[in-house]
């Protein structure tokens, strides 16, 4: 017969075995998140939360599973979250623009190049949304829509017939 001691033990050292990785994988991200690669973030916290939770079920069950079956559970709830969790997690955010917007270019845009223009008081980088047209310097353009800093134009003269 087991000790009541054994029994608890072997309860308590898996759950605080994958709080502690829980915690080390949360706290991974707090700290090098900036350093993370865009393919990777949020996965450290999304595994250290499915350990979390593993641990507390770990906790409150009787039966504690084999080792090998704790780190299938922990591996398809990490992988199943990764895939469905993170994508709407990280969603990107799209700035609107309003419709035709009107800018005047300071600088020449050459074909599939950037130039300059100035937008609402502030000199912006632009591209032309046709990459065969170029603009010329003090014309005015119409914005249809922002790529990060860059600015994508049309020229005016496409609007008029």
């Amino acid at each position: 017969m087991l000790s009541d001691s054994y029994l608890m033990w072997s309860r308590l050292a898996p759950t605080l075995f994958w709080f502690t990785i829980g915690i080390l994988l949360c706290l991974t991200e707090l700290f090098f998140a900036k350093n993370l690669a865009r393919n990777y973030k949020l996965v450290p916290l999304i595994t250290g939360i499915n350990s979390i939770i593993l641990s507390i079920f770990l906790f409150r069950t009787y039966y504690v599973p084999d080792w090998n079956w704790q780190i299938t559970y922990w591996m398809g709830l990490s992988a199943i979250s990764v895939i469905w969790l993170r994508p709407m997690l990280l969603k990107t955010k799209k700035s609107n623009i309003r419709d035709a917007t009107e800018a005047k270019t300071i600088a020449d845009i050459l074909p599939g190049k950037t130039g300059k223009v100035l937008y609402e008081g502030t000199i912006w980088q632009a591209r032309c949304n046709d990459k065969t047209i170029a603009i010329a310097s003090d014309q005015t353009v119409f914005v249809l829509e922002r790529e990060g800093n860059t600015l994508i134009v049309a020229p005016e003269n496409l609007f008029h017939f």
